[in-house]
């Protein structure tokens, strides 16, 4: 019996070049010209002329078939799985630089440009440059965020930085502090696939975490919040009753970007619920009526810090000042709500400035810490933590 393709309800299920084949086949026996003694052997020229039509119409089933599993979320591949994520507004996450701290030495005020690069000795075409603009300072001797020149995961171990590719007159010295942060490949079809449904499945609830996560997957956004009031009054953070406020990262956003922001909420924000926030702006839903939707930007809390070292003859002359600059540099691992633990600072600074036996560390938000001030802080989720200009080093 001939296979006859179908597509409905149930699914598709379409012929292969065998299954043409086979129906080619019983046609020809069907025909009064040829009838059930056709011969249809392989080595037959009827058999060799009905070959090449059946593999093309077995090709054409193929490609169809390719066709209706790209539109499946399960089965859909490379652009196909693209897509259908821009369809529901979720985006492949792309390829990110790897990122390290550079030890730059040399005499102090020379400048060090943001093309500047060094390199792993014996690497050819991978680079590292400095994220902004590096001056020596009167130490001679400088760490800074740098990143790598090439996208994706690019390794660099501890101290293997150590080539100055582009010279600058005063500039001596490179190495790296600590091995690098490896950036990520584009994101692969397997993950891609599993954060779309995941995403789906939290946006179809509006749970703060759907709303976030639509806030987050902005590619200028770093970091984001939502801080719901679910009583019917105002709370104390002055978020009105059955409402939420977004919150988002980094501050200086444009107008455009800022637009961008509300037009997330907007898809993800269920129908009468008010959307907080000091930043207001304008959406004309799809019936035609002006909904105001407002998110705010995240604040930073300046971790006040003493550190009483304990050193050996290995420190630095510099040593004070290399212990601030590294808590400084430190802190750009901190986005809204991170923890702040002094246990991870201590190793840290010890692990990049040497000659230090103990430092006795306190800390605190927004004033003096005293003695029993060395426990870990914790931020509200709308706050960053970070170090400024109260940091005290005494060696």
């Amino acid at each position: 019996m001939s296979f006859t393709p179908t597509y409905d309800g149930s699914g598709a299920n379409l012929a292969r070049t065998a299954d043409v084949r086979d129906n080619l086949d019983e046609a020809i026996r069907a025909a009064a010209e040829f009838g059930a003694e056709a011969q249809l052997e392989a080595d037959k020229a009827l058999a060799q002329i009905l070959d090449p039509p059946a593999e093309q119409l077995g090709q054409a089933y193929d490609l169809l078939q390719e066709v209706l599993d790209a539109r499946d979320r399960d089965s859909a591949e490379g652009v196909h799985l693209d897509n259908m994520g821009n369809m529901v507004n979720v985006p492949r996450q792309g390829s990110t630089y790897s990122t390290t701290v550079l030890r730059f030495t040399g005499t102090p005020a020379t400048v060090i440009a943001i093309t500047k690069r060094s390199r792993v000795p014996g690497t050819t075409t991978v680079f590292w440059v400095p994220v902004d603009e590096v001056t020596i300072p009167g130490g001679g001797t400088i760490d800074a965020p740098a990143a790598c020149t090439v996208i994706g995961a690019q390794e660099a171990s501890d101290a293997t930085i150590t080539e100055i590719v582009d010279s600058v007159s005063g500039w001596t010295g490179i190495t790296n502090v600590g091995a690098a942060a490896t950036g990520d490949e584009i994101e692969a079809d397997p993950v891609y696939r599993r954060r779309q449904k995941s995403e789906l499945s939290a946006g179809g609830t509006a749970r703060a975490a759907a709303i976030r996560s639509k806030l987050v997957a902005l590619d200028f956004v770093s970091a984001a919040a939502v801080i719901e009031n679910l009583d019917l009054v105002t709370d104390a953070r002055g978020i009105p009753g059955k409402a939420y406020r977004p919150v988002v990262w980094p501050t200086g956003l444009s107008a455009a970007q800022e637009q961008l922001v509300i037009d997330a909420l907007y898809q993800v924000t269920p129908a009468g619920i008010y959307v907080d926030g000091t930043e207001r702006y304008t959406v004309t839903d799809d019936q035609g009526y002006a909904q105001e939707y407002g998110f705010e930007y995240g604040t930073q809390v300046e971790i006040y810090s003493v550190a009483n070292l304990t050193v050996t003859s290995d420190y630095p002359t510099t040593g004070d000042a290399d212990v601030e600059a590294a808590m400084k540099v430190f802190d750009n691992a901190y986005t809204l709500g991170s923890k702040v633990l002094p246990d991870d600072i201590v190793d840290y600074v010890r692990s990049v400035v040497p000659g230090i036996d103990h430092i006795d560390l306190r800390i605190k938000f927004g004033s003096a810490p005293g003695a029993s001030d060395t426990v870990p802080l914790y931020p509200d989720v709308d706050e960053r933590p970070y170090f400024d200009t109260n940091v005290t080093v005494n060696s």
